[in-house]
């Protein structure tokens, strides 16, 4: 399997992942890059993950970096063991948030 990683700038990124969203609608792993860089990532095997043309038109001038690297063969369970001890917090849709002042 493999990871694309699409570093943007953080005041394009809200636009960028609704680019990518268009390319993967199975979603993308978004992390925080120091303060003005955004990580998304997606998964796949090769030929199923967006192309380098694609990515350059969802993406634009937010840009910052494109990578790839081979994840192990026992992602999942790793996955898993990760999803099991960790907290996640789900983030409204900004025009809910902009509706309900205290929703998170």
């Amino acid at each position: 399997m493999i990871r694309l990683a699409v570093r943007v700038r953080r005041e394009q990124a809200e636009l960028v992942l609704a680019e990518l969203l268009e390319l993967v609608p199975a979603g993308v792993e978004e992390v925080q890059i120091g303060e003005g860089t955004i990580e998304y990532a997606v998964y796949g095997a090769p030929g199923e993950l967006p192309s380098l043309p694609d990515l350059n038109v969802a993406v634009g001038d937010a840009l910052v970096e494109v990578s790839t690297s081979q994840t192990s063969d026992d992602w999942q369970e790793r996955w898993s063991a990760f999803t099991a001890r960790s907290s996640f917090r789900r983030r409204a849709p900004r025009s809910t948030a902009s509706r309900c002042p205290g929703c998170v």
